[in-house]
C-alpha cells in the first residue's frame, strides 16, 4: 500500500503529496505519527520502527532510518504512536517506551521507560511533556530525568501544551 503525507501551504493555498518509502503504509494508520521542527518534517511508523526526515522547504525525503519499534504495553492501543521534535532531537513514544533520536541523522540516542502507556508528547520551552497512563510527566529532554508530574485521571491523549501566563 502506498503512503504519503499531505503538505499544505496555507498562505499560498496549495497542497503537495509527499510520498513515503516502503514500509510506510503497510502497518496500521494509528502507528504513524508526525512531528515538525522548523523546516524539518518527521514521520514515524511504530509498527516497523522506521522514521523519515523530510524537508518542508523543497518537499523531499532527506533521510530514512530504523529507529526501533517501541514495545506495546497492556492497555495501550495497538500501534498507537506519538512524536515531538525540539532542540535538534526527535522524540517518539509508543507503548511504554520513549525513543530519542538525533534530528539530523535519525540515529537513536536513548530509550526511556514510561510508567504507563504513552498518551502523547509535546516539546515546550526546553522541556519534554509526556502523557503516560493517567499523568503528564515533565522530562529533561537530554537525560530523561523526571522534573515533575501532574496526575490527570482519565487522560486519553496529550495533544497540545502551552505555557501559562504569569
Amino acid at each position: 500500500m502506498h503512503a504519503f503525507v499531505h503538505v499544505l501551504h496555507l498562505d499560498q493555498r496549495w497542497a503537495f503529496c509527499l510520498d513515503l518509502p516502503a514500509p510506510f503504509g503497510l502497518g496500521p494508520a494509528e502507528a504513524h505519527t508526525l512531528a515538525l521542527e522548523g523546516r524539518r518534517l518527521y514521520v514515524f511508523d511504530a509498527s516497523t520502527g522506521r522514521a523519515v526526515l523530510a524537508s518542508a522547504t523543497d518537499l523531499s525525503i532527506i533521510r530514512s532510518g530504523l529507529v526501533g519499534a517501541p514495545t506495546v504495553a497492556a492497555g495501550a492501543a495497538a500501534g498507537e504512536a506519538f512524536s515531538a521534535a525540539g532542540d535538534g532531537r526527535l522524540f517518539l513514544a509508543a507503548g511504554t517506551r520513549l525513543l530519542v533520536s538525533d534530528g539530523a541523522t535519525l540515529a537513536r540516542q536513548a530509550a526511556w521507560d514510561l510508567p504507563g502507556p504513552a498518551r502523547g508528547l509535546a516539546y515546550l520551552d526546553g522541556e519534554l511533556l509526556a502523557g503516560a497512563g493517567e499523568q503528564v510527566l515533565r522530562l529533561d529532554p537530554r537525560s530523561g530525568a523526571r522534573l515533575g508530574a501532574v496526575a490527570l485521571p482519565g487522560l486519553r491523549a496529550l495533544r497540545h501544551a502551552e505555557l501559562a501566563a504569569g
